[in-house]
């Protein structure tokens, strides 16, 4: 339920070339969780980060390359923020997606970062920040004219529907989309980005408590990175759908993700 298990993958195939070997969490990872409603970034007088998008992705076979804007790092901590971003994704055609949660001592996750990323704009929502409402991000995951874009989908629509009732429809989970590619079985975020762009990610935060606050610059920019590199991964492998005709069996298979059945986890059901 953190970011490493997404990030190094929870089956890499033994014969995968690059894949790093995963890291046993710290014994003092798994703690109650202690939070207070403070700034997510270290001091809120601190410019925010100036973040470079993924890096240039090469367009098929022709050299080209698909560049985003440099942008600063945007937080939302209020509902008029969060509405303004979700409104601007919304006249998009996919958006990158991910979450950062916590399953501590309880049975339901607390979700503690939420990551968007489209063409246009990325940003990290703070979902305990205080009186922000959450309704236009739940919102735009029911938008069906734009694609949500998931690396392994599964938890993080589990944790948005847990806490709205709504499944995120369209679905475009990369992971999966990997495999149809021939990447193989349960691909980790960090060796598909590296495949698929040449990027090396910064592995250093994945064990981070994402329930504490302040948040550094650096974990920050860890988290935005699994959704802007996501934007790069997804047209590659749309490129590599398209071109081998194997859409369809993605589809099929992103039909079991967008079931409600899928994520009925009532504890009586455990």
């Amino acid at each position: 339920e953190i970011a490493a298990e997404k990030r190094m993958g929870a089956g890499e195939s033994q014969g995968y070339q690059g894949a790093a070997e995963v890291p046993e969490v710290p014994a003092s990872f798994n703690q109650s969780v202690r939070w207070r409603p403070v700034p997510l970034l270290h001091n809120p007088r601190t410019p925010r980060i100036a973040f470079r998008s993924g890096r240039d992705q090469a367009d098929g076979d022709n050299g080209k390359s698909i560049r985003y804007r440099r942008r600063s790092m945007q937080t939302i901590t209020t509902t008029p923020e969060l509405a303004a971003l979700c409104e601007t994704l919304s006249r998009s055609d996919y958006v990158a997606v991910d979450t950062e949660f916590l399953r501590e001592q309880t049975f339901w996750p607390l979700l503690c970062l939420i990551q968007l990323a489209g063409p246009e704009a990325e940003a990290i929502v703070d979902p305990l920040a205080p009186g922000l409402d959450l309704a236009p991000f739940y919102q735009l995951m029911a938008d069906t004219s734009t694609v949500k874009v998931f690396h392994a989908a599964r938890q993080d629509i589990e944790i948005v529907f847990l806490k709205s009732g709504v499944v995120p429809t369209p679905v475009f989970d990369s992971q999966v989309a990997a495999m149809v590619c021939g990447f193989g079985d349960s691909i980790s975020y960090v060796n598909l980005v590296k495949k698929t762009t040449g990027a090396d990610l910064d592995k250093s935060s994945r064990f981070t408590d994402w329930s504490r606050r302040p948040l550094s610059p650096k974990q920050l920019d860890y988290a935005l990175a699994d959704v802007t590199y996501l934007r790069d991964v997804y047209q590659r492998l749309r490129q590599t759908l398209d071109k081998t005709g194997r859409t369809p069996w993605l589809q099929e298979e992103m039909g079991v993700l967008t079931s409600p059945a899928t994520y009925d986890t009532s504890p009586e059901n455990a």
